[in-house]
């Protein structure tokens, strides 16, 4: 008899508990014996899973952000060509423009970004009073998450912010 106590013995175990099995089962292979280790890489391999499709989302999420920053800054550059064409005038340089635009483009991702950390604060506090589930939430992964949601508004806002940056001031001052 095997000491099934025994961390050494779990495969023996699990063998003899599938013979058993078998032998009350008319040697039909109807059943699973799983050990700790194939369920915990069963487990691993789910959560591997929902962690490539979170990540999925996460990019998808990313880009359409990105996009409605550069849809939202090209929109007020254009609004705004004629004060760009009076400022450029009156001696405004184009890494003026174009710090004002990108500035623009920073706050709006910022606030993006704090937004999403508030509302991960909100879903972890609902989770621990709705649910057995503990999800952490760290400082340096809330930095990170602000960061990358920055350096989209950067990326996606350079565009629009050179675009003003070259105006010509005559053809700013033209637009109405």
């Amino acid at each position: 008899m095997l000491a099934e106590s025994d961390p050494n013995n779990i495969d023996q175990t699990a063998a003899a508990i599938s013979d058993s099995v078998s032998k009350t089962h008319s040697a039909q292979v109807d059943f699973t014996v799983l050990t700790p280790k194939e369920s915990r890489q069963a487990t691993d391999e789910v959560l591997t899973m929902f962690t490539a499709f979170i990540a999925g989302i996460a990019g998808i999420s990313l880009l359409v952000a990105g996009i409605g920053i550069l849809n939202i800054m090209l929109v007020s550059v254009t609004e705004r060509t004629h004060e760009i064409g009076i400022r450029k005038a009156v001696g405004a340089t184009d890494r003026q423009i174009l710090g004002q635009f990108l500035t623009e483009a920073v706050i709006l991702s910022l606030s993006g970004g704090l937004l999403g950390v508030l509302f991960s604060w909100l879903t972890n506090y609902i989770l621990r009073v709705t649910t057995d589930l503990t999800p952490v939430l760290t400082w340096p992964i809330m930095a990170i998450a602000v960061g990358v949601s920055v350096t989209v508004g950067v990326i996606f806002g350079i565009t629009p912010a050179l675009k003003a940056a070259r105006m010509r001031p005559i053809d700013a001052l033209r637009h109405e």
